[in-house]
């Protein structure tokens, strides 16, 4: 119902291409999509390339490795990404790049340039957003509630500050509460994509079954779907359960 909601207010309220609204310089609200500036580089190479996946990959041993983290603790903390950006910018240097804006223009009976977004992909995004953030509010309101209410006068006795109290105080315990049924919802919002198919926009879902019409290969698409979303959710269950653990033992510090 949400993303019916949606999509419909967006396809009946927006206008034409030819009276499109443009509440931002070079932002363009029409019945076709929505347009916006997007960012473009000219001649890349190889070597910009290499330089982010060798830094990615370096800061992700450092982070498995225990040991050469303990080497880097002696350093400043910003070193590290001085030293990222440093590569960077040396190989930006030594490629010749140029970063360009392209803005959409009006050419003929639509948009041209730009970045585009579809009205499905803007109410799939405004339904879910809005239907998740309600229920994530709530467990984020219930968790901070059950904390107790001495917590916070203690601290306001010793003279802490309000923000210092929630952050310092309240979050540590609270989030011991939030955790585990966040992790159920980020899985649900995961899953809650498919409802896509209502308004016509080609989730992955949607295109297994093009794939399975065509084909005729149905149990090995719908091993490949089922596989997909097998690895998203244990992936994201098992960061949530990590996280959960070491918010635990922090609470318990």
């Amino acid at each position: 119902m949400h993303v019916l909601f949606w999509y419909i207010a967006l396809i009946t309220t927006l206008p034409p291409v030819r009276q499109a609204w443009d509440p931002l310089p070079g932002v363009y609200l029409t019945v076709r999509g929505i347009f916006l500036p997007s960012l473009g580089l000219s001649g890349m190479g190889l070597l910009f390339p290499l330089a982010a996946v060798l830094i990615l990959a370096t800061l992700l041993v450092l982070w498995l490795y225990r040991p050469a983290r303990r080497h880097l603790t002696g350093l400043p903390r910003l070193a590290t990404p001085l030293i990222a950006i440093a590569i960077l910018g040396a190989a930006w240097l030594l490629e010749g790049l140029t970063l360009r804006v392209e803005a959409p223009e009006l050419a003929g009976l639509n948009f041209r340039g730009g970045l585009r977004i579809t009205p499905e992909f803007a109410a799939l995004v405004v339904s879910l957003v809005s239907y998740k953030i309600a229920f994530i509010a709530e467990i984020f309101r219930g968790g901070i509630d059950a904390v107790d209410r001495g917590q916070w006068e203690a601290a306001r006795a010793l003279g802490v500050k309000e923000r210092e109290v929630l952050w310092r105080i309240i979050l540590p315990q609270a989030l011991r509460i939030i955790v585990p049924p966040m992790a159920s919802q980020y899985l649900t919002a995961v899953k809650n994509t498919t409802v896509a198919l209502a308004i016509g926009y080609p989730d992955f879902s949607a295109v297994v079954g093009t794939m399975i019409n065509q084909s005729g290969r149905a149990l090995e698409g719908i091993a490949v779907m089922m596989a997909v979303y097998l690895t998203i959710s244990l992936s994201v269950a098992t960061f949530m359960n990590w996280y959960n653990s070491r918010v635990s033992r922090r609470g318990k510090a």
